[in-house]
């Protein structure tokens, strides 16, 4: 797996190699990595005037996904990605919000939104940590393995409803938590050990070991 040159990475703490967070900083080429590693599909692409044009199977999508965008805007992230990836197991879109072109995966964020109105919006830390997670889980396995794997991860780390962010006061410690569709919820924390700043992600549907043991992973964010 290539690193681009001038990527930030993710390191799995402990990790025999790197896990890279996959961001190239080509106009939306880290969501179309991103949605490539978790089997996600192309839910929409624009058209002429800017606007989205739904596959079939995403139409019900489109307004949420509009309105979540429409109000990121007003945050200062309003320039919307071209290209919206879905995935039909979650039932969610993603859509990358950007400041300005060209885009910049250091202040990315990433919308995932459901056709209820629900939304998650990841900062950069958050969805890279979700992207390591993936890839720390799938990178040694092929086959029926890898793909079981991501079915599983797609009923326990992606998004599936509205989410819990917070930052302590003195803002050194940053989180936010979404429930899965499994049931479970994850949570990703940001934080900095010993002048190095980490993101930290808990699946607590994603069993390790025991049963009912959530899996957590710590990666170093660069």
């Amino acid at each position: 797996m290539a690193l681009a040159v001038g990527a930030p990475t993710l390191t799995a703490c402990g990790a025999a190699a790197p896990v890279v967070a996959g961001v190239s900083g080509a106009a939306a080429g880290w969501l179309a990595e991103f949605g490539n590693e978790i089997r996600a599909q192309i839910a929409a692409k624009t058209v002429e005037g800017g606007t989205w044009a739904f596959e079939k199977l995403w139409e019900k999508w489109s307004g949420p996904t509009a309105e979540v965008a429409a109000k990121q805007a007003e945050e200062g992230f309003g320039v919307a990605g071209d290209t919206v990836w879905g995935h039909a197991v979650p039932g969610t879109t993603f859509v990358s919000l950007h400041r300005a072109k060209p885009y910049n995966p250091a202040t990315d964020r990433l919308a995932c939104v459901r056709d209820s109105g629900e939304f998650v919006v990841l900062e950069s830390w958050a969805w890279k940590g979700v992207l390591a997670f993936v890839r720390k889980e799938v990178g040694d396995k092929e086959g029926d393995d890898q793909l079981h794997a991501l079915q599983l991860l797609a009923n326990t780390l992606m998004p599936h409803g509205a989410m819990s962010p917070g930052k302590t006061p003195a803002e050194t410690v940053s989180w936010v938590g979404y429930p899965t569709k499994d049931g479970g919820g994850v949570e990703i924390v940001k934080f900095v050990d010993a002048g190095t700043a980490k993101v930290m992600v808990t699946a607590s549907g994603y069993y390790t070991g025991t049963h009912g043991r959530a899996t957590s992973h710590t990666f170093d964010l660069k």
